[in-house]
């Protein structure tokens, strides 16, 4: 008659030898007899935890726990007294184990388990290092304000046969660990992503993940500043908006102008000039001047002799021989436009000093950007895990930001591309935010990839 069979919630501790198939080859007798006497202290610890053994096929351990608490309790002795009985034997004979814990819902079938929460804690115990033991974060749940060690979260890992990620923690077996952990635990901080430097070296990186956080956002803060004194330099009476010019404009040398003119376009004799948008008033062209509009023009083209080349819509007439009334119509209104008219130069310089600045703006906003990025990739790699997934979300919000600006102004003629430009500032200090929270806790991101917010 077969057993009968159930499921049950337990803690599962699963355990194997590093290197077993090299030891054997090497020396069957002394590797079995080592394994044998490390086996029977491990049972001991395991039954001093209220454990129970499971199994011992090859080279592998299986046991199984009532208590989470005990289950990584054991764990950790048994870690300790093997290294200490290795530290005794030469190179060639010390046994490593790698040990994994999970908690999960088992089959039982007699003194048999099967099923997932099995397979996890073998595919953990596959990840740990030689003489470590890796959590899952079921355990790490139950155990991370009751025992004196410390944990590294070494991110959400894909395993064989699991469908779903599987959130990994390290414990840390060392002093140094066991106190930087006493240090960063606290009572509301999230279970998933809390994971505290062990060293010094962890400190510095958290310090330069801060700081590549804040150069992100002085990108915003220089970038504004530098597009608003273009914006009074351009015209000291606040008039020009980023390429929106309320009055009329006069232009004495070839330029190319984008916007918007809310007046008159004034085109000084020779001069070649391109207008992509929208004139409400006049174009005005002087003798020998080359205009080539890519728009609409509101009111009337007056050509004195000059050359017109329309693309676009024109509302009024093209004059060209214009009447006295229409002289008295072109001349500029007062104001902004006013100045242009007095001296053409200066409506020309208008333009080239908004250009200058509207560069120079770009370059204050970018190299901070440029930076941080660089300085997330030099540190990338060199420090826990918890700490990598910050540099991972840092450089991911460079290249999106960078694709998103890039897409916004090629779109910027459209509606969808000005609404993308303004909401980019915004999605920059959003996840910034969110990283920066993150990162006080000394917690691991636990969106790196994310295109939104994070």
């Amino acid at each position: 008659m077969s057993a009968a069979v159930h499921r049950k919630l337990t803690t599962i501790l699963c355990a194997d030898v590093v290197g077993y198939s090299r030891m054997m080859e090497a020396d069957e007798v002394a590797t079995l007899e080592t394994l044998k006497a490390y086996r029977e202290a491990m049972a001991g610890f395991i039954a001093r935890h209220d454990g129970r053994v499971v199994s011992t096929s090859g080279d592998a351990l299986l046991a199984e726990f009532a208590s989470v608490v005990e289950a990584v309790q054991c764990a950790a002795e048994v870690q300790r007294e093997l290294s200490a009985r290795n530290a005794a034997l030469g190179d060639e004979r010390r046994m490593d184990f790698r040990i994994g814990v999970n908690l999960g819902d088992v089959i039982v079938e007699g003194e048999d388990l099967y099923g997932e929460g099995v397979n996890i804690a073998a595919r953990l115990q596959g990840l740990a290092e030689p003489g470590g033991i890796d959590i899952s974060g079921t355990v790490y749940d139950q155990v991370r304000n009751k025992l004196t060690l410390g944990y590294e979260f070494i991110g959400a890992q894909t395993v064989k046969n699991i469908s779903e990620q599987v959130p990994v923690y390290r414990v840390q077996l060392d002093a140094a660990g066991d106190g930087a952990r006493r240090r960063t635990a606290s009572a509301d901080s999230p279970p998933r992503g809390a994971a505290g430097p062990a060293a010094g070296g962890e400190a510095a990186g958290g310090t330069a993940a801060r700081l590549i956080y804040m150069l992100f956002l002085a990108s915003l803060f220089f970038g504004t500043a530098g597009l608003i004194g273009g914006a009074f330099v351009a015209d000291g009476s606040g008039d020009w908006r980023g390429g929106v010019v309320e009055g009329d404009i006069a232009f004495s040398e070839d330029t190319e102008f984008r916007g918007k003119i809310g007046g008159n376009a004034i085109i000084a004799p020779g001069v070649k000039v391109k207008l992509l948008g929208k004139v409400e008033g006049n174009v005005v062209i002087g003798p020998g001047a080359v205009v080539e509009v890519e728009g609409k023009v509101g009111g009337d083209v007056i050509n004195r002799g000059g050359t017109l080349r329309l693309s676009g819509k024109l509302a009024g007439t093209e004059i060209r021989e214009a009447p006295e009334e229409m002289d008295a119509a072109a001349k500029p209104a007062p104001g902004a436009g006013e100045r242009a008219a007095e001296g053409a130069a200066e409506g020309g310089g208008t333009v080239d000093a908004v250009a200058i600045l509207a560069a120079v703006a770009a370059l204050l906003c970018f190299l901070p950007v440029l930076t941080g990025v660089v300085m997330a990739y030099v540190n990338r790699g060199g420090g826990a895990s918890w700490m990598d997934s910050h540099y991972r979300f840092q450089i991911r919000t460079f290249w999106i930001g960078l694709l998103l600006a890039a897409v916004g102004g090629v779109a910027s003629l459209a509606v969808v591309g000005v609404v993308l430009l303004l909401l980019l500032p915004f999605w920059l200090v959003i996840r910034c935010a969110r990283g920066l929270r993150y990162l006080a806790r000394a917690e691991a991101h636990p969106r790196p990839a994310s295109w939104m917010f994070g």
